[in-house]
C-alpha cells in the first residue's frame, strides 16, 4: 500500500503536465489578484 506522499509523487511524475498546469493557473491567477488590488 502506497502511502500518500509515495501517491501524489507518482502521480505527479506520470502526469506532470498536469501540474505544471495547476501551479501555471495559480501564478497566473495570483498576478491577476495582484494586478487587480494594486490597480
Amino acid at each position: 500500500m502506497l502511502g500518500l506522499a509515495e501517491l501524489i509523487t507518482v502521480f505527479s511524475l506520470r502526469h506532470w503536465y498536469v501540474t505544471v498546469g495547476f501551479w501555471g493557473i495559480v501564478a497566473t491567477a495570483s498576478v491577476y489578484f495582484a494586478v487587480g488590488y494594486l490597480n
